[in-house]
């Protein structure tokens, strides 16, 4: 069996610190936080991962809480008393797959097992207030661990402790918290890490600080109840998914400030009506709005160098490419756009549209999963068709084509799997010279 080490990172409780080394932990009352690092095989069917920990509290309770190999075991209760270089640990609340692995006594002998390291003169690596864990970060500035109280309604985050910062939102902090309905973020934070508040069901309304200059990957998402959210200019970046799921959320503004932003931020906020991109937003595509079927209005800041908007087409400046739209989209007519991208109008709300006569390319899943989609007019300037164009075009009954039934089995089409009409309704190609039924 491997050695269970319990690591410390910086010093809890204790005035005087232990070396950093494999020494003989001291005879204390030890309560705090420890994470738990090279643990697999002990018990042998129990693995610790990197962000799992062991808290102990000054009353003799405890538990064992983070990333398990074990569904489910993420926060296990348990009762301790030190006495020596042992910690006698009880009652595991009948997690059964202890007693398969070897500590059917509950002793956890630390110097068989490992020690609590610490460094000298430290700072205290975790403290909590308020059932919000703080831990020291590599800056040496405190960041939010965590919340020790799944069922929190309210939470204040400090901005202090000590004279110590605390200037981030750690990863997964307040996920699933789906009773709180507010929270208040001071002017230290500068950084919100993947997700944050992943899940918080009740959450309605946030206000983020100017002080704040990255949102992760994933910080909102399933937040379903959130209906504003201002972002500050002071934001740089966001993250894959920021917003994704967010279904009450109907209107967000991408602030001048963000230049890098994941390519789904908005993945499913099936109430999502307006978005505003600020001039420096370096990428967007139709791929950002899948399933916003009732997105209405996309503005671009004209100030942007890589993107403008016509009648809510976005544009690429420099290629004559159509990047993204949704349902009140017109394509124009004045032969700035020949090519529809890829999604550009993936998953949205459009009935029927009419493609002009300077359209010769229909990218890759430019109008996948549009449902809603019952007629389409396309010229016979199309040259290509690519793969899944119109997958998941379930109520597609007609396509009108102003060219010849040779001049459509002509057009360059993705075929097989990978099909360009994979999963459609049963429709009608009308050409000038007669119908083609679908499969034919």
């Amino acid at each position: 069996m491997k050695k269970l080490v319990f690591v410390i990172l910086l010093c809890l409780l204790t005035p005087l610190c232990l070396c950093l080394v494999a020494c003989e932990p001291t005879t204390k009352n030890v309560a705090g936080i420890y994470y738990l690092y090279d643990c697999d095989n002990f018990p042998e069917s129990f693995e610790f991962e990197k962000d799992a920990y062991l808290q102990l509290k000054s009353d003799g309770t405890g538990k064992i809480v983070g990333n398990t190999n074990i569904e489910g075991a993420y926060d296990i209760p348990i009762t301790y008393t030190l006495k020596g270089n042992k910690i006698t640990v009880f009652d595991f609340d009948n997690n059964d797959f202890l007693t398969n692995g070897g500590i059917r006594d509950g002793v956890i002998n630390l110097k068989d097992y490992g020690y609590l390291f610490c460094k000298e003169n430290s700072k205290p690596f975790a403290k909590e207030f308020d059932n919000i864990v703080y831990t020291v970060g590599v800056d040496g500035n405190y960041e939010v661990f965590n919340t020790t109280n799944k069922e929190i309604t309210s939470v204040k985050i400090k901005s202090k402790i000590g004279n110590v910062k605390v200037t981030s939102i750690g990863y997964n902090s307040f996920g699933v918290c789906a009773k709180l309905t507010s929270i208040s973020i001071p002017k230290t934070i500068t950084n919100i890490e993947n997700d944050a508040f992943v899940g918080c069901t009740n959450l309605t309304d946030i206000k983020i600080p100017n002080s704040v200059t990255s949102i992760g990957n994933s910080v909102f998402v399933s937040c379903s109840n959130l209906t504003n959210i201002d972002i500050p200019n002071s934001v740089t970046s966001i993250g894959n998914a920021a917003f994704a799921y967010c279904s009450s959320l109907e209107k967000i503004t991408i602030p001048d400030s963000v230049v890098d932003i994941g390519s789904t931020p908005f993945w499913l906020c099936t109430n999502l009506r307006e978005v505003t991109f600020g001039s420096k937003v370096s990428f967007i595509a139709g791929y950002m709005f899948y399933g916003c079927d009732n997105l209405e209005t996309i503005i671009v800041s004209k100030d942007n160098p890589k993107y403008y908007v016509v009648d809510n087409c976005v544009i690429e400046k420099e290629t004559p490419v159509l990047a993204a739209a949704c349902k009140n989209s017109i394509i124009p007519t004045d032969g700035s756009v020949t090519s529809l991208g890829t999604f550009a109008f993936a998953s949205c709300g459009l009935e029927d549209i009419l493609l002009p006569s300077s359209i010769t390319e229909i990218d890759n899943y430019a109008f996948h999963q549009c449902e809603a989609l019952k007629s389409i007019t396309i010229p016979n300037s199309v040259a290509s068709i690519g793969e899944g164009a119109f997958n998941g075009c379930k109520n597609l009954t007609d396509i009108i084509y102003n060219g010849t039934t040779e001049q459509w089995n002509a057009i360059k089409k993705a075929s097989e799997y990978s099909a360009w009409d994979r999963d459609t309704g049963n429709y009608t190609i009308h050409c000038t010279d007669g119908d083609i039924a679908k499969g034919e």
